[in-house]
């Protein structure tokens, strides 16, 4: 019911509430692969959770939510005592503007960024591990990213790190066609250089759609 309402106070119409983990199953059933193994690893990061769905020979086998997720880094930033100064409502834009900066500041944020990420790559590999511990036979390889982290390169660095794991990222829009004409160049670039953070919303409108 609260998100009907901020929604409807938003001015549009709701059309489909998931959950996000299915949202994340009808999205990477769309994920065409040119190289596949008997185990595919989708882990999606959004700002308060994280959702891990995993398949053994293209069936559903083990899928998670975990209640944290990227704005643990924010929180980090707000906890750090060198950066109290930072606004609440700025540091979203500062951890992004500041992000591979030599400043003190920027080292501070970088710390705290890593540190947040970190603990989340941790609380993956656990899943991971309990995965692989409770199923015959199977060892975890590549790992498809998505999510708001997807695109900054020190999540998956921490994530390949804590899974000793093939990560990258994927588009969950390269299944469809381009209906729908951009303005610009711009436009068109943006929503490709975000495509990564969408597989949640692909998820919802394919339940709608079908």
């Amino acid at each position: 019911d609260f998100y009907s309402r901020v929604v409807t106070k938003a001015g549009f119409r709701l059309a489909v509430i998931d959950v996000g983990s299915i949202a994340l199953i009808n999205a990477s059933s769309m994920h065409k692969l040119t190289h596949t193994n008997n185990i595919q690893t989708y882990v999606n990061v959004g700002a308060h959770t994280t959702n891990i769905h995993m398949l053994k020979d293209g069936v559903t086998t083990f899928m998670r939510e975990l209640s944290l997720g990227g704005e643990l880094a924010n929180q980090c930033i707000a906890q750090n005592p060198n950066c109290t100064d930072i606004p609440a409502v700025e540091i979203e834009d500062t951890k992004i503007r500041l992000c591979g900066g030599c400043s003190n500041k920027a080292l501070q944020v970088d710390e705290a960024v890593k540190s947040a990420y970190a603990t989340i790559a941790t609380e993956i590999k656990k899943s991971l591990d309990f995965f692989e511990a409770t199923t015959l036979n199977v060892e975890v390889g590549n790992i498809h990213l998505s999510g708001g982290v997807a695109n900054d390169d020190r999540f998956r660095e921490a994530l390949e790190m804590k899974t000793e794991c093939r990560v990258h990222c994927w588009n969950p829009l390269e299944a469809f066609g381009w209906n729908v004409p951009f303005r610009t160049t711009e436009d068109l670039y943006g929503v490709q250089s975000q495509a990564s953070s969408m597989a949640i919303a692909v998820g919802c409108a394919l339940r709608y759609n079908y």
